[in-house]
């Protein structure tokens, strides 16, 4: 692996340049930081839904008009949403004055 700013040969695992100072960062891509927020507003809904659950039958609510369809899409697409911003993560070489 060559350094991308002055073309010195660098081991498999180095964070930093030797001779030129750069380092090696890990950064999101905006799309990922963006879904990444949507999946974590996603998760606190669905759990704004699921702990009353526990909690309506004890007080003899029923649970006929349940948003039972928002749970189970909210369950399914939180952890999908966190997965991909999870997977958006890639490295970058920075130079010094960066």
């Amino acid at each position: 692996m060559q350094c991308s700013f002055c073309s010195t040969e660098l081991k498999p695992d180095a964070l930093t340049c030797d001779k030129c100072g750069a380092h090696k960062v890990y950064r999101r891509t905006t799309a990922g930081i963006f879904v990444g927020w949507v999946g974590m507003l996603i998760a606190l809904i669905w759990a704004a839904l699921f702990v009353p659950l526990l909690f309506l039958p004890f007080m003899g609510i029923s649970l006929g008009g349940y948003p039972w369809a928002a749970l189970v899409i909210g369950l399914i697409l939180a952890p999908a949403l966190l997965w991909y911003s999870k997977s958006t993560v890639h490295a970058l070489w920075i130079g010094r004055d960066d």
